[in-house]
């Protein structure tokens, strides 16, 4: 990953940064700055790859907020 602390992260302040999926399947999800050409960060799919398919279903039809986590939210909201 491109950014370890807080100074590698600082000098992308202001660029436009693009949050991107890879694989069909998804199998990595990764934070780039377009500006430099630079993965800032990224994450590989572990054990859970019917979730990754549940969440980009939901993005794609629009039932989520924009940055919203609502199959996150539903399966791992805390007892009240």
């Amino acid at each position: 990953m491109g950014c370890h602390n807080f100074y590698d992260l600082l000098a992308h302040v202001g660029c436009k940064i693009e949050c991107v999926t890879y694989g069909d399947p998804v199998v990595n999800v990764a934070v780039e700055c377009t500006d430099h050409n630079e993965v800032l960060m990224d994450y590989d799919v572990d054990e859970n790859p019917e979730l990754v398919e549940m969440m980009i279903e939901d993005k794609l039809g629009k039932t989520a907020p924009a940055c919203g986590n609502t199959i996150i939210d539903t399966l791992f909201r805390e007892e009240e």
